[in-house]
């Protein structure tokens, strides 16, 4: 330790006095000396490394698994608490491109470790809205704080000079602009000099092990790339956003999508991939990059022990949950829910599989609603790896994801069977429109299911929930979507208390009694929560989809490319557990319970029914008037496809209507 009380210089001269002093005792002497006008520079002798010899081969991600904990440790040393360690440098040089100024900190206070600090940088350059001119004058000031990581370069201890590569390249990928400060101050050829040495050091050598990774891709930063010319390809023309691609742009992202899978080039390609705004667009280019094995890849990168990696691939996984849903459609589940879900499972004791799953997979209803028999078939097993469940439990990890569990068990394949009834189209699930099965604040009506399907669907969600393969609370989620339903169940149950053998006659009245119970508490919920339906019912001004209203009440509701005006509009609001869509043709075998929604035109013309039909190209609903004798308009027919549906309502448990029309529409 030197003690400096004159202007600091650039350069140590030989003149300063030296002296040393055990670690411990640093933190008690510069406490003594706070008030004594100088100051201390402090040098570490220590040169020996945090890799206890890994072994060649290591990854930068595994070295960082295997000594974490040990860096963590070493952000509390003492060099880090006097704000000269890599780790205090990185959290000045963050500080400042937030746009704050240096935090205020206890004294000797440890900065925050490796493993936040990075993660932090890559998150504040997403979500940075600082303007041009405060950029440039953060970027004046902290080539100082990124000379002292240039001089970390050159230290002795060789755990300092990986922290340097580390947040160096951190910094150049995150922020673009470093890369040039970086390059004036000659860190591309320190790192060039520095890998001729490592790769002159025999194999085994703990120094060639620990840097010679982290030293090639901090290059790799630096260096001009062919993966530029795509990114600025990609970004040409670039202002409508990237929900529907050109065909330039499209090969450009499908190029980009290559590069996630190259070693030297997945940071940089993964970090503008996971910047990219909503894409709807299922362009051909675009569907045949998203392959399952590109998929599988970035599940296992997002698992790394290298926060660069695993916070990078995290994010284009949760962005790319909702980018597949839309423009694979059908191959959702193979191109991308199969593909995670054995990554997961082949990493054995990954602790964070279950925590990115549930992060990245949020919409289960729409995995139910498109999984298929033969894709589930293809989910990973509980057999995929006996051998590895001794090494499950000692780390502590979850024996099998717990979201795999919910895939492959028997609920979760007949939920998807019920959605599939309910629902126009699987897609509708995409969008958690439906009150019972997503908490939105409107509620879709569903569609009623026909009697022989319902009663094959809930005989089957009865047996399994008799022998105990699913819970009551899966059973309730059946019944409070679908009044009908509930109805069915408990006829079912009754009878196997009737007719089954002793164990099953014990669990059906169980099940019978709890769903009687829930029902029962449903029922004396006051108020009861009515939702919006989506449905309006209003003046007409102008439809073209129904010509003839004009001053007419009709029912409507938006649909894209047709001009329908409205006023002194009401909104339908409903339960939907008592209200639905029927087929028009299955109307006379419907409930004598039921009654038609309807609207009147006028006071001397009768009541009119509310109808659904679907458009033929969106497959979006049509929603219109109808008269009692069913027949669809001539311009409804020429643009819509498939049968036609009324809506039905019966009355709540205590008699009163399930619906009602009231404030104008919400939108």
């Amino acid at each position: 330790m030197s003690s400096n009380k004159g202007p600091r210089n650039e350069r140590k001269t030989s003149s300063e006095p030296m002296f040393s002093i055990p670690a411990e005792d640093v933190f008690d002497l510069l406490k003594a000396n706070r008030d004594a006008g100088g100051d201390f520079e402090l040098e570490t002798a220590s040169t020996s490394t945090l890799s206890d010899n890994p072994g060649p081969g290591f990854t930068i991600g595994k070295w960082i698994g295997k000594v974490g904990r040990k860096l963590e440790i070493a952000a509390g040393g003492v060099a880090e608490r006097l704000r000269i360690g890599p780790n205090a440098v990185m959290e000045d040089i963050i500080d400042g491109l937030s746009g704050a100024e240096r935090h205020r900190r206890p004294l000797l206070q440890a900065p925050r470790p490796f493993r936040s600090l990075v993660p932090i940088a890559l998150s504040h350059s997403a979500s940075s809205r600082i303007s041009e001119e405060s950029v440039s004058k953060i970027h004046a000031r902290l080539p100082t704080y990124y000379r002292k990581l240039v001089d970390h370069l050159l230290d002795p201890s060789p755990n300092n000079q990986f922290l340097a590569m580390y947040y160096i390249t951190t910094l150049i990928y995150a922020y673009p602009r470093a890369r040039s400060i970086f390059l004036d101050l000659g860190v591309f050829d320190i790192l060039e000099r520095r890998q001729h040495q490592l790769l002159s050091l025999p194999r085994r050598h703990p120094q060639r092990d620990l840097l010679l990774a982290p030293s090639r891709r901090a290059l790799v930063s630096l260096s001009e790339s062919e993966i530029l010319t795509v990114m600025q390809n990609l970004d040409y023309g670039g202002g409508r956003g990237l929900e529907f691609l050109s065909d330039h742009r499209a090969e450009s992202l499908a190029t980009l999508i290559q590069y996630t899978t190259m070693s030297d080039h997945q940071i940089l390609a993964g970090l503008r991939i996971s910047h990219l705004g909503r894409i709807v667009d299922a362009h051909p280019t675009l569907l045949e990059a998203i392959k399952p094995e590109v998929v599988y890849r970035w599940a296992e990168l997002s698992q790394s022990d290298d926060p660069i990696l695993s916070h990078i691939y995290s994010r284009i996984l949760s962005h790319f949950a909702s980018v597949c849903s839309e423009i694979c459609g059908d191959r959702f589940w193979d191109c991308y829910v199969v593909p995670v879900c054995q990554s997961y499972v082949d990493a054995i004791g990954s602790e964070s599989a279950d925590r990115i799953m549930n992060r990245i997979l949020l919409n289960k209803n729409y995995l139910a609603a498109t999984l298929t028999a033969e894709t589930r078939s293809t989910l990973p097993k509980r057999s995929v790896a006996p051998i590895h469940a001794q090494q499950r439990n000692r780390t502590g990890s979850p024996e099998w994801p717990s979201l795999i569990q919910l895939f492959t068990g028997h609920f979760f394949f007949l939920w998807g069977a019920f959605l599939r009834q309910w629902m126009f189209n699987p897609g509708e699930a995409r969008h958690s429109f439906y009150h019972n099965i997503s908490s939105e604040p409107w509620d879709l009506p569903s569609r009623r299911l026909p009697p022989r399907i319902r009663t094959s669907l809930c005989r089957q969600l009865a047996t399994i929930a008799v022998n105990y393969e699913c819970s009551v609370e899966d059973v309730i989620q059946v019944a409070d979507e679908d009044v009908d339903c509930y109805d069915e169940i408990l006829d079912i149950l009754g009878n196997i208390v009737d007719n089954g053998n002793q164990v099953a006659r014990r669990s059906s009245l169980r099940i019978k009694l709890e769903l009687e119970a829930w029902y029962k508490k449903r029922a004396s919920k006051d108020p009861v929560t009515f939702w919006y339906a989506t449905i309006c019912k209003g003046v007409c001004v102008e439809d073209a989809i129904q010509p003839n209203s004009r001053g007419k009440k009709k029912a409507s509701w938006l649909l894209t490319g047709y001009e329908r005006e409205y006023k002194d509009e009401l909104a339908l609001y409903i339960d939907s557990h008592y209200v639905g869509w029927f087929k028009a043709s299955r109307l006379p075998s419907a409930s004598s319970l039921y009654r038609p929604v309807t609207t009147k035109p006028s006071e001397d013309e009768p009541e009119e029914l509310i109808a659904c039909m679907l458009e033929k190209k969106w497959r979006a609903k049509i929603i219109f008037s109808i008269s009692q004798d069913l027949v669809v308009p001539d311009t409804v027919s020429a643009i819509s496809t498939g049968p036609l549906y009324i809506l039905m309502a019966r009355p709540q448990q205590d008699g009163t209507a399930a619906y009602y029309w009231g404030d104008s529409c919400p939108w």
